[in-house]
């Protein structure tokens, strides 16, 4: 495992004291409290917002046989997921929001939303692999081991004012191949308001925000025209560029993505294009912006 390194984002207060590539590693270094059916969880102090808000890491670990006595089928479950702390309408704001657009459920604590999400998960993987499971496929431990991989964390270069969080979700659940999913979620830092899309842009100029991104996709991709684009890149094929909540607000632009399958094939991967923030001049809300002068 990679070294912890520390990052320090001065203008927001941000500290990061661990790199991405080692974040699901450290979620089970010390303290592990474990219960039955090899369910591991863990917590530890991660991360820290100048006096606003804190983050802990929440973990979660099960690798379970499906079928008593058999090895195969089995599924795997892994998080390692940013929470804010403490009793703040702040915290509670973020993670709420947190739980409602990653695990689909409100009015519980992260660790509960965790906990419920992972077991309906195991729930359903059991289920489906009953179903299919046959003692002699000689395949079987290759097609029937299904896994969900997740981490949440936020990102390390953000805007001054804003706490950017990056959600990725890794899947095998059978077939040629698995799934990778990119989830961003924006908030303002000083109150926990979730920033949707017209939060940030004005919704009288979704059309100029749309061909401001059309047209970073071909200086990008090297193309003068949308069917060059398609052609060679495969964007748009299954559907058009559009706007929704999958932005990254950062200090030095706004990110937007499009995850496999939504504009383009799995074999084109994720489509990402940023935008600086002199390409967006007359786009943004007024409130967005006054957050932004404060990150001056």
């Amino acid at each position: 495992m990679k070294r912890r390194l520390n990052c320090w984002i001065m203008k927001s207060g941000i500290v990061l004291t661990l790199t991405a590539a080692g974040m699901l590693a450290s979620c089970f270094e010390g303290k592990r409290t474990t219960g039955t059916d090899g369910q591991d969880s863990t917590a530890s102090t991660l991360l820290q917002a100048g006096e606003m808000l804190k983050f802990d890491t929440l973990g979660l670990h099960r690798n379970v046989a499906v079928i008593p006595g058999q090895d195969v089928p089995r599924y795997s479950i892994d998080m390692c997921m940013n929470f804010a702390i403490g009793n703040s309408p702040e915290a509670h704001a973020v993670n709420e929001r947190l739980c409602q657009e990653i695990y689909y459920i409100a009015g519980r604590s992260p660790e509960e939303a965790m906990n419920h999400f992972a077991d309906s998960l195991a729930s359903q993987f059991g289920q489906e692999l009953k179903e299919f499971y046959e003692p002699d496929d000689e395949d079987g431990g290759y097609r029937f081991t299904y896994t969900w991989n997740m981490t949440g964390k936020l990102n390390d270069k953000p805007l001054a004012g804003v706490l950017s969080y990056i959600a990725t979700t890794e899947t095998y659940q059978g077939g040629a191949h698995g799934s990778y999913v990119i989830d961003y979620l924006n908030f303002d830092a000083q109150t926990g308001h979730f920033l949707d899309t017209w939060d940030v842009f004005l919704e009288s100029k979704r059309t100029a925000l749309i061909d401001a991104i059309m047209k970073q996709l071909l200086v990008d991709n090297n193309c003068k025209t949308v069917d060059e684009l398609r052609e060679q890149t495969s964007i748009t094929v299954l559907g058009d560029v559009y706007v929704d909540n999958n932005f990254l607000i950062e200090s030095d632009g706004i990110t937007f993505l499009y995850n496999q399958y939504e504009i383009a094939p799995y074999s084109s991967g994720l489509i990402s294009v940023t935008l600086k923030y002199e390409q967006l001049n007359g786009l943004l809300t007024p409130n967005f912006m006054a957050i932004k002068k404060k990150a001056k």
